[in-house]
């Protein structure tokens, strides 16, 4: 009743039309497209790879509304564009409409960077290859504002890698609605995480890491080196990964190709993982999630679903990127027969894997009376509620099985006396300190979090060797060669030595410790060595030249046989007489016996061995 009197009671003359503010009106845009800190890291993200890095580090804070921080060593951003930089529909993507039927990249209208200066605090320091010092500025509503207060809002030179480092602060700090409507920083940071992993798994060349602020290691950590599949292992779990199976097909009638991994009937999980990528895009297709979800069910017991992985690209002029506000959806022809007949090809696939299943077996145990010895109260009565508090991993219990993806440093707890909040911007660590001491040095091979061990590699070049001997050896090297053991050297990581007297090391291969013999690891080193470098070792001079009959008489001594020892060593030192004749010592290939011997019978160089 009060409700119809107050609506009865309403000014009912319509009310002027007005153009609203450009301030409210990108206020209002930003709204659809930074939802939450996981949808910001997402453009951010995107942004990277489009620059061409090949290492990304993400350091997050209070879930992302604290603090968002991205470094990327990418192309980075001249200092003449950062002037509008964070103005709406400003972009390096594209040039005009018809450029979005030919579009390879993530980004296109320009509204990522805008619209975050609009909701947060935005520093922002770049440096491109070909300038000799960075550049950092600060945004607010778009327009460049000063570092400090009362300072000029110019971007300022600043020490730097090459790349880009962005600064998101105090998120939604102006939208008190939207920053309520956040959930608790622990649920925001896994949005996060899902979304790094998730372009982790499909940008391979790239290595990503995601870290909170104060961790010592990353939540997620790959190498720009790992596969696909090996990044899958690596952030979910090893037995998914012996689960999946591999799909690659192209249908040149509809226009598209198709790679993914998919997961067997023996895999079960309780919650489905879907990975859509169309022409490297991450997004929700419906109809094709919905349609390959069906496709297993057919295979999996109730309850259970599947892990899958999809990369579809389709040719850009077929594909309509600019449908949804956070480019979430994409519209592309044809698409319910490109559709059908990936669900096609996967039902086949797993019809095959179909035909042997695994199941886990629980064993039961002979049943137990309360009256027996050593049984508490909480396992006589079931009923009773059991709270229990997950323990805190101990640092000596600590896995690492990957030397690529993370330092021993790495695995060292930070003392508890230092906490996230000490990074906290105050009186004596402002938000610059904070920011600088923050920008580590970058490198396209690692995506470490900790300082690693710097390693020099070597390519030694079989030299040229027309000697049949030697080429025997070579070859018999190669036959022995035992790829296992190949792989435990080539990937192996060293943690300490154990005797050095005797000579023991340890290293570390995925999650083996292995116990190393250094004699007899470098007898056999060095002898593939001077077989793979036979002929093109460097030569010294030796001062005084050494007579050859001396040089014999230490090879009888040191390498005693069964032949010497029935000629006497005052035979074998007549060996030396031939070396010493002229006519000999013209025929001997100097790359054969690697010295020069002089008219005096003493030798002259003698090859390094």
């Amino acid at each position: 009743m009060d409700h119809q009197q107050s609506t009865a009671s309403c000014d009912l003359t319509p009310r002027p039309i007005v153009a609203l503010e450009e301030s409210v009106v990108n206020r209002i845009a930003a709204g659809e497209i930074i939802i939450r800190p996981a949808n910001a890291i997402k453009e951010l993200l995107e942004n990277c790879i489009d620059a061409g890095a090949t290492s990304v580090k993400i350091t997050v804070k209070d879930g992302g509304a604290k603090m968002l921080q991205i470094q990327d060593n990418g192309s980075g951003i001249r200092k003449a564009d950062l002037g509008i930089l964070c103005e709406r529909f400003t972009t390096s993507k594209i040039r005009k409409f018809d450029d979005l039927s030919s579009l390879c990249t993530y980004g296109f209208r320009g509204e990522a960077l805008a619209s975050i200066s609009h909701i947060a605090h935005l520093t922002i320091a770049t440096k491109t290859r070909s300038e000799g010092v960075g550049w950092k500025a600060q945004y607010s509503d778009g327009k460049l504002a000063p570092l400090k207060a009362g300072g000029p809002s110019d971007p300022q030179p600043c020490a730097g890698n090459d790349g880009t480092m962005i600064t998101v602060e105090d998120m939604f700090y102006n939208v008190p609605q939207r920053r309520k409507a956040l959930q608790s920083p622990s649920d925001e940071y896994r949005k996060i995480l899902d979304v790094v992993t998730r372009y982790a798994i499909h940008n391979q060349g790239v290595a990503i890491s995601c870290k909170k602020t104060g961790s010592a290691s990353p939540d997620v950590n790959t190498t720009a080196s790992a596969t696909i599949l090996e990044t899958i292992g690596r952030l979910f779990s090893e037995t998914l990964k012996k689960e999946l199976m591999h799909l690659e097909f192209t249908d040149k009638k509809l226009g598209f190709k198709v790679e993914g991994y998919f997961s067997t009937a023996n895999y079960n999980a309780k919650k489905a993982i879907t990975m859509i990528f169309i022409n490297n895009r991450l997004v929700d297709c419906s109809p094709l999630r919905k349609s390959l979800e069906i496709t297993y069910q057919s295979i999996l017991p109730k309850g259970n679903f599947p892990f899958i992985y999809i990369s579809l690209e389709i040719a850009p002029d077929r594909v309509d990127p600019n449908v949804h506000p956070n480019k979430k959806e994409v519209h592309f022809l044809d698409q319910d027969e490109i559709v059908e007949r990936i669900c096609d090809k996967l039902n086949v696939f797993l019809a095959g894997s179909n035909s042997s299943r695994s199941y886990n077996v629980q064993t039961l145990l002979p049943m137990a009376t309360p009256d027996d010895k050593g049984i508490n109260s909480s396992q006589a009565n079931p009923s009773q509620p059991k709270t229990s508090k997950s323990a805190k991993v101990l640092p000596q219990k600590l896995v690492r099985t990957d030397h690529r993806s993370q330092t021993l440093q790495s695995m060292l707890r930070r003392p508890t006396g230092l906490s996230g909040d000490d990074l906290t911007p105050g009186p004596s660590n402002s938000t610059e300190d904070l920011i600088g001491s923050q920008m580590p040095a970058l490198s396209n091979n690692s995506s470490s979090q900790a300082p690693q061990s710097i390693s020099h590699t070597i390519k030694i070049e079989e030299s040229r060797c027309l000697l049949k001997s030697i080429q025997d050896l070579r070859q018999e090297i190669r036959l022995k060669n035992d790829d296992d053991l190949e792989n435990l050297i080539r990937y192996h990581t060293f943690v300490g030595v154990v005797d050095t007297q005797k000579g023991y090391s340890c290293i570390q291969h995925e999650t083996r410790l292995h116990l190393l013999y250094h004699f007899s690891f470098c007898e056999e080193l060095f002898y593939q060595l001077g077989v793979r470098q036979f002929g093109s070792f460097d030569r010294i001079q030796l001062k005084p030249a050494v007579p050859v009959q001396t040089l014999v008489t230490l090879a009888v001594d040191s390498e005693p046989s069964k032949y010497l020892d029935e000629i006497g060593r005052s035979h074998a030192v007549q060996v030396s007489k031939p070396l010493s004749e002229k006519s000999v010592r013209g025929y001997i290939p100097r790359q054969k016996c690697w010295m020069n011997i002089s008219h005096s019978k003493s030798t002259q160089p003698v090859a390094l061995w």
